[in-house]
């Protein structure tokens, strides 16, 4: 996990230090994006990824810009497709 000095390396540490910078709880963030409580709990835990109707009003909420969000997006399912191939 990334020091308060280092800028987030994955899309669980963004969206984490972004709500926390915004004041918010997984619970508000999730109402105002329309995400269960579930899936935001599952996103920060880099166990998952929302639908992409649910992540672009996540971004959107957060103020992460579509750039970063789509790289992170794509280490994040790297990254659990190599998990789930040493599983196999």
């Amino acid at each position: 996990m990334s020091t308060s000095t280092e800028p987030p390396t994955t899309l669980a540490e963004l969206v984490r230090l972004k709500r926390t910078e915004k004041g918010l709880s997984r619970t508000k963030l999730g109402a105002l994006t329309k995400t269960s409580i579930s899936s935001m709990n599952r996103l920060e835990l880099a166990n998952a990824v929302p639908l992409a109707p649910s992540l672009f009003r996540i971004a959107e909420v957060l103020d992460i810009d579509l750039q970063t969000l789509q790289v992170l997006v794509l280490q994040a399912a790297e990254a659990k497709e190599a998990e789930d191939e040493g599983a196999a």
